[in-house]
């Protein structure tokens, strides 16, 4: 069970307190889970295909031989964030965070953006990093007798989705009356970007999920129906200037395909295709929609990149593997350069020389400009890599008593993570904001 106002998407979201942040470590794989749970109730509802629906499509074989990639940079100069000359804050300096969730940081005010837990979780306050000043931002409209399930803020708008669900069990509830909004924090102004209609069967639970947004676009995932009351899994992306909606791509249930990690960039949407393979395993295809051509090409079909990050022009992801023990895990970081996926980080990298590539399992993959973070989910280290200049920063060592536990914040120069000490049982939230 999730009390629906209190699961956010783990990118801008998550309460600090550690047992949260523990686990929104796994949120990502949740939101796989919960997609295909949805899938599931959408089979149970015996809703027809119709005559004329395509085959699914096949899933890429991950068990073919891994492309020849080269290996990751062996040359990064890893330093620490103070040794780069970044001011570490405490989060708690400035929200409780107990009682507060933060939803990012505005650069033009420098201010942390969040909302108090509690009967009016609908207010959104930003504090200023220097002044420590408060305002309010902006009420959302919420209506009576709906609840939001995710909310996201950037670049002055706030994205979230609602219904009438006060508390989400997956398989049970039916995200009646569901809706996708955004807010403009300076303007005020509320754009509804979609929801259900009389079309849509009753009894599915059909909230979109993976939502990210840039200021321009809003992009998600969900469910629609076609002209004739089919179930489709979608991606679609919202001009928040145009007020367009676009359905990226829409393909008729299947029982085994789901889509994922809709990421924007500078005009384009990059997502995956995730295809439930038993056994707890998937594998996956990755495009990109150019959102000013409108086309979609495919940019990888072995099976074995998921977990996409995009921003400005790159996008970044992770590549799983598989060792000399028969292990397949996600072992390296990879970036796609116009015309093939380059290895940026793996086992050769030197954060991770000394430990063996059976060692190596990433996971928590942001990113925003030149930067893209991570961390080990083995040895809980956690580090942030600039293409540019080939540094890579530590914000957590792999040999620190401490733990990384989630609440990763960064669409923005924010940075924000928990940590969380085995040996006193407490956690502290740090940020730094990056040049």
């Amino acid at each position: 069970i999730w009390r629906a106002r209190n699961w956010i998407q783990a990118d801008v979201y998550s309460d600090e307190r550690s047992w949260a942040g523990v686990l929104m470590k796994k949120v990502q794989e949740i939101s796989i889970m919960i997609a295909a749970a949805m899938l599931f109730s959408i089979s149970a509802c015996g809703i027809p295909t119709g005559s004329g629906v395509p085959e699914p499509v096949a899933a890429p074989d991950h068990t073919a031989e891994t492309p020849n990639r080269e290996e990751g940079k062996a040359d990064i100069q890893v330093i620490s964030v103070s040794e780069a000359g970044y001011k570490v804050h405490s989060l708690e300096e400035y929200i409780d965070t107990e009682e507060t969730f933060c939803i990012g940081y505005d650069a033009e005010m420098n201010s942390i953006v969040y909302f108090v837990r509690g009967d009016n979780e609908n207010t959104i306050w930003g504090i200023n990093v220097d002044s420590k000043e408060i305002v309010k931002l902006i009420e959302l409209p919420i209506e009576d007798g709906q609840y939001y399930f995710g909310i996201i803020y950037s670049e002055g708008w706030i994205v979230w989705t609602e219904h009438a669900d006060r508390d989400v069990y997956v398989g049970a509830s039916t995200g009646a009356n569901w809706k996708i909004r955004a807010a403009n924090i300076n303007t005020g102004e509320v754009v509804d970007i979609d929801g259900a209609d009389e079309s849509f069967p009753s009894g599915v639970f059909a909230t979109p999920w993976g939502i990210s947004c840039n200021g321009e676009y809003v992009a998600y995932c969900g469910y629609d129906t076609d002209e004739d009351g089919n179930v489709c899994c979608v991606v679609k992306a919202y001009g928040l200037d145009s007020h367009e909606l676009i359905t990226i791509t829409s393909y008729p249930y299947s029982g085994f395909q789901v889509f994922g990690d809709p990421c924007l960039g500078d005009g384009f949407v990059a997502y995956a295709a995730y295809f439930n393979i038993g056994h707890g395993d998937y594998t996956t295809n990755v495009y990109y929609f150019d959102l000013n051509t409108r086309e979609l090409t495919e940019l990888q079909s072995d099976g074995n990149i998921s977990y996409l990050a995009a921003s400005d022009e790159h996008i970044f992801a992770l590549e799983q593997r598989m060792d000399e023990h028969g292990t397949r895990s996600r072992k390296a970081i990879v970036m796609y350069n116009g015309d093939e996926w380059q290895t940026i980080i793996d086992h050769s990298s030197p954060m991770y020389s000394s430990i063996g590539e059976e060692y190596v399992n990433f996971e928590t993959l942001e990113t925003w400009g030149n930067y893209v973070s991570w961390r080990n989910l083995l040895d809980d280290g956690y580090y942030i890599y600039d293409i540019s200049n080939n540094k890579a920063l530590e914000i957590i060592s792999a040999k620190s008593d401490n733990m990384y536990a989630g609440g990763v914040h960064f669409n923005s120069p924010f940075l924000c993570w928990s940590e969380y000490c085995p040996d006193t049982g407490s956690s502290n939230t740090s940020f730094v904001i990056l040049e």
